[in-house]
């Protein structure tokens, strides 16, 4: 929890703020202040602070919504909410857009695109070798004979199939 209070200290928050968002008391942080060791620390880190000005900012944010919520909570039986609903809201709608600047992949209009590979032997992407006789009939492909039929074979091959689909009460 000191690595927090440290990075909001850093980040500009005062310290009633970074005891409403951590959760602690102003008396703790206040504690942690007066000792030489987190001094020194906080000193380092507002020197060289890893953070980015939109770190900073969104920690700023993150303090004024939670003072709005706490104040919602307390007007809440005076019922004088109009206010305090209307900030909360714009504090809302300016985080949630900046968050989508970050992830523009949210953007409700944004297009998702899925790209699939597939790796197939090379047996497979080549054509098949086809095999034709003087009648210009399949007799092979990749040297696989094919049995092939007249078109009077043909022909019987379907009066079969159709004489035997009639005689069992199938009407063609």
């Amino acid at each position: 929890m000191e690595e927090k209070i440290l990075n909001y200290l850093a980040n500009g928050l005062a310290a009633s703020q970074v005891a409403t968002l951590v959760g602690c008391s102003p008396g703790y942080i206040s504690q942690l202040m007066n000792r030489e060791d987190f001094k020194l620390n906080l000193k380092r880190r507002l020197i060289d602070n890893p953070a980015t000005v939109d770190e900073k900012l969104e920690d700023k944010y993150s303090a004024v919504e939670h003072a709005l919520v706490n104040a919602v909570q307390d007007a809440i039986p005076g019922a004088e909410l109009p206010a305090i609903s209307r900030a909360l809201e714009t504090v809302a709608k300016i985080r949630h857009n900046r968050y989508l600047q970050k992830h523009p992949s949210l953007l409700q209009n944004s297009v998702q695109v899925n790209v699939v590979q597939l790796t197939m032997p090379n047996f497979i992407r080549q054509a098949p070798a086809v095999q034709l006789n003087e009648k210009a009939e399949i007799i092979a492909i990749n040297n696989e004979p094919m049995a092939s039929l007249s078109a009077d074979g043909v022909r019987n091959l379907f009066e079969a199939v159709k004489t035997q689909k009639t005689s069992i009460g199938v009407e063609l």
